[in-house]
């Protein structure tokens, strides 16, 4: 877990790293604490985008810096992976021009894999 604190004259951005656990959210308070007596009236940010994890410890922190006027940048959620069964449906269809043929309606377990670029 790393946490950098990002100072300047437009705002103040703390940016968490890796598992926001106990540990961490402690941390993470207590430099918010330190550094709140100098902040000037510029908006606070705590970004969360690059954390992988987040224990009810580290929800604890980050209410906590919430109620104390940080707004929280998150990353956007992952898109669900495509069924297989979908782009097998869709490439039938756009291939022969015919319906799309009727498959038994199971959960699908197998997604589909694309490269991205």
């Amino acid at each position: 877990m790393s946490i950098f604190i990002h100072d300047n004259s437009t705002e103040f951005r703390l940016e968490v790293r890796g598992i926001l656990d106990a540990g961490a959210g402690a941390e993470l308070l207590e430099i918010y604490r330190t550094a709140s007596t100098s902040l000037r009236g510029v908006p606070g940010i705590l970004d969360l985008r690059r954390v992988d994890r987040i224990d009810d410890s580290g929800h604890d922190s980050i209410d906590y810096l919430k109620a104390q006027g940080l707004v929280c940048k998150h990353a956007a959620p992952s898109p669900e992976p495509t069924c297989w069964r979908t782009v097998l449906r869709n490439t039938w269809s756009f291939l022969t021009g015919a319906p799309q043929p009727v498959l038994v309606p199971i959960p699908c377990r197998i997604r589909a894999r694309f490269n991205r670029k």
